[in-house]
């Protein structure tokens, strides 16, 4: 792994603008396990569940049946965890943008791994 990172640098993760966190974790959910053709393809099925089209937030999310989500090629256990962030986030335990960015790195992965 050494001499990949030598080769290409160190690897920088950026949530994109348009993205809010729950988005991006979502995302981040879908991708596990899965080759890169398929992640696209199930995601793309999960964003056109939503009625702004592309945005998924935490309580649109929730709005949409599980059958549906199911329907769209996601797992049991993959439902069961982004309905988890889901809840967590419109409870306000998962923050935003803006209380993310006051938090260090091992906070963050702290709040997201407890």
């Amino acid at each position: 792994m050494a001499d990949v990172i030598e080769r290409c640098g160190f690897l920088s993760l950026e949530i994109k603008k348009h993205q809010n966190p729950f988005a991006a974790l979502t995302r981040s959910i879908v991708c596990q396990q899965l080759s890169g053709r398929a992640t696209g393809t199930i995601h793309q099925r999960i964003l056109e569940l939503y009625p702004a089209k592309n945005r998924i937030t935490a309580k649109n999310f929730l709005r949409v049946s599980e059958e549906q989500v199911r329907a769209a090629g996601i797992s049991a256990n993959k439902f069961r965890a982004i309905t988890d962030l889901a809840e967590k986030t419109v409870d306000g335990f998962i923050p935003g943008y803006s209380g993310l960015n006051k938090m260090d790195d091992q906070e963050v992965v702290d709040l997201l791994t407890d």
